[in-house]
């Protein structure tokens, strides 16, 4: 298991752009900051080809205006702030963001900008058809 902490802001993943030409590009703050990111995570050794749990936990400061938003939490979407991380640690941690098996994020307003990474491999369990997996459904009638 690793646990890195990055003193940086999160950065949210956007949509990739396109020119007139039809040329597709990714913004330029974006393309930055994955490869920040990946500069800092460079020194640890990869995980090859297993299962893997990421806990991704971004951290930022409350801005002026933070107090009279309607949510306390910060802006963006979880997923977007996980997906820039994820894409960044591709290559570097691991060889494909297809092995993540579990995924936690979580964004909180704290005293600094930063991104806690935990990286850990999961045991590989296989089902078998005699497992039994049982799903039950609750039918909800409003009137």
């Amino acid at each position: 298991m690793i646990s890195i902490k990055l003193d940086i802001k999160g950065v949210p993943s956007p949509r990739p752009r396109v020119l007139k030409s039809g040329i597709t590009y990714m913004p330029k703050k974006y393309v930055i900051h994955k490869q920040l990111i990946a500069s800092k995570l460079r020194g640890f050794k990869p995980f090859k080809n297993v299962p893997l749990e990421v806990e991704l936990s971004f951290f930022f400061k409350p801005s002026k205006t933070a107090s009279k938003n309607k949510y306390p939490v910060p802006k963006g979407d979880v997923d977007q702030y996980a997906k820039s991380v994820l894409d960044a640690m591709e290559s570097v941690l691991y060889e494909n963001d297809t092995l993540v098996e579990k995924l936690t994020v979580t964004k909180k307003y704290a005293d600094v900008d930063c991104i806690v990474i935990s990286i850990k491999e999961t045991a590989i369990k296989k089902y078998s058809d005699s497992d039994s997996v049982t799903i039950e459904i609750e039918e909800i009638v409003g009137n």
